[in-house]
């Protein structure tokens, strides 16, 4: 991830006038949430914060699901949506993606309210499959307007083709394990492996698809 965020600081001045500056921003937005989600490491990890660990023990902050559920699962996904909204040219897809994402954030929302509780101790099903629906419906208009249109010609050099095709892929290979998330727990290690090191590998091959897109593509006329 910090591979691609220095990428696209560094290409910004080639995208900065086009929709695709959004992609830069998000990969921007990705990582300072994992920089912060990362707080329950650090007051482990770092001697001097072992006071600010006694402090969140037992108390609303001692986990970081929180963080994941309001800025990565929901936060992330708006953004998502936001970037394809700006690169989509016909009407109704806008109008399609305005919906899903307002439908997303309201469920999203009273789901929390609903059960408040369970927001410090683990995650909502729904953010999780919700975010990989609106995500994928995306994904799929935007290969039919890509058809339908004269930037297949040149879909090669087109930075929200690879992007599409990025998060494509990474649900493909994530898919079962979203499904299988309730049965995830420490005492079952060869399932915590391999979840863990499905996940890594689908990052690794997300990022590093953003970071040769963010190199090779050109920028995108803005809507």
């Amino acid at each position: 991830m910090f591979t691609s965020v220095v990428t696209g600081i560094i290409t910004y001045k080639k995208y900065k006038n086009s929709p695709s500056r959004y992609v830069i921003w998000f990969l921007a937005y990705a990582y300072l949430v994992s920089v912060t989600m990362a707080y329950t490491r650090y007051v482990y990890s770092y001697e001097f914060l072992h006071t600010v660990r006694d402090y969140l023990l037992g108390t609303f902050f001692e986990k970081n699901v929180w963080l994941s559920t309001l800025f990565w699962r929901i936060g992330a996904t708006l953004f998502i949506l936001f970037i394809y909204f700006k690169h989509f040219e016909k009407r109704a897809f806008k109008i399609i993606v305005r919906f899903i994402s307002v439908l997303f954030f309201v469920i999203s929302i009273a789901l929390i309210f609903i059960d408040f509780s369970r927001l410090s101790k683990g995650y909502y099903e729904f953010h999780q499959v919700g975010s990989m629906t609106c995500i994928l419906i995306c994904v799929g208009l935007y290969f039919i307007e890509l058809i339908q249109s004269e930037r297949i010609l040149n879909f090669n050099r087109l930075l929200m083709f690879y992007v599409s095709c990025a998060f494509l892929f990474f649900y493909l290979i994530i898919n079962g394990l979203i499904f299988y998330e309730r049965y995830f727990t420490i005492y079952d290690m060869t399932y915590v492996y391999l979840r863990t090191n499905i996940y890594l590998f689908a990052n690794i091959f997300m990022y590093s698809m953003f970071t040769f897109a963010l190199l090779w593509c050109r920028p995108q006329k803005d809507q």
